[in-house]
């Protein structure tokens, strides 16, 4: 299944930038085939094989609506600036996550921790579907969207935490979903950034990493 790469980011983030992109090209699997797009609205760098869509000053929600206009592929998997590869996903986990999304016509899949959160239900070994009425069924965890599903739960002028709070209450109330994820209780990414301020982990990483 064809797909492409979209890290949401912002102006004011791009000392982000230089570490995102090496922790990726250090534990991303080559061997999956995509294009990747940094979305951010007027400044950008020079990275080999990343491409970048400038939204302008407008609203996050705006911002990524016209991502997905850009974005040819019917797939996207988002990724935020800050999330830290911490361990590889090797093509053949993937390959698996997009047949399920394409057997089970799924929505949204996230890849990330669990939590307690969600409301839902195991299907199998570490994969579960959320019912109805959860919590978080529109989520910035990391996650494959159908970009049709997700162009479609975007309003106008919503910032981040909106989109995830208002925009599920939206989509449980207004029609039926189908999302599920792979709980990965070992994550393949941490945060480096929460509510602005940056994390203990982005410590730890830089100087594991030696960033």
């Amino acid at each position: 299944m064809k797909f492409s790469i979209l890290i949401n980011t912002c102006d004011k983030y791009h000392f982000l930038w230089n570490d995102f992109v090496e922790l990726f090209n250090k534990y991303w699997d080559h061997n999956i085939e995509c294009e990747k797009y940094f979305l951010t609205e007027t400044t950008t760098k020079n990275f080999d094989n990343f491409k970048w869509i400038t939204a302008g000053i407008v609203p996050y929600s705006q911002c990524v609506k016209k991502a997905c206009q850009v974005i040819e592929d019917d797939y996207v998997l988002w990724l935020q600036d800050d999330y830290f590869f911490r361990k590889k996903i090797y093509k053949e986990e993937m390959d698996v996550y997009f047949n399920l999304v394409k057997n089970f016509n799924i929505n949204r899949f996230g890849i990330h921790e669990n939590s307690s959160l969600y409301n839902s239900v195991c299907v199998k070994s570490n994969l579960y579907k959320m019912n109805q009425f959860t919590s978080y069924s529109i989520s910035m965890q990391a996650s494959i969207w159908n970009k049709k599903f997700l162009e479609s739960c975007l309003i106008e002028n919503e910032s981040p935490w909106e989109c995830e709070i208002n925009g599920s209450l939206r989509l449980n109330q207004a029609r039926p979903h189908n999302i599920w994820y792979a709980a990965h209780d070992n994550p393949w990414y941490l945060e480096a950034m929460r509510k602005g301020k940056f994390t203990q982990d982005y410590f730890r990483i830089k100087e594991e990493e030696k960033l």
